[in-house]
């Protein structure tokens, strides 16, 4: 059985600390994977959302876009993987803002 939530580190706002708090278990779509994430780097873009480039961005944000882990859950359609495969998603794109609230 799994949880019915994930643990995920947002920011409220430009110069904020990271905070970790649980949010609800997310509804993977069609054609889509959660990824349980085992790394994350942290890119120039990260750097400018942290410190308010980006003035239209809404917070809370869940930063983070080039990520490895373990698959925890497959989207109907998703032939090409299994769940407990390990993968990497690179700079091109991601699923942060599937935790953000």
């Amino acid at each position: 059985m799994r949880n019915s939530t994930i643990r995920v580190a947002t920011f409220a706002g430009p110069g904020a600390e990271p905070v970790i708090r649980s949010v609800p278990w997310p509804q993977v779509p069609k054609n889509a994977a959660l990824i349980q994430i085992g790394a994350c780097g942290v890119c120039g873009t990260d750097r400018h959302f942290a410190h308010g480039g980006f003035p239209d961005m809404q917070w809370p944000l869940t930063l983070g876009h080039e990520i490895a882990g373990t698959i925890a859950e497959l989207g109907e359609g998703v032939e090409e993987f299994a769940v407990g495969d390990r993968v990497a998603v690179g700079w091109f794109g991601g699923c942060c803002f599937h935790c953000d609230p």
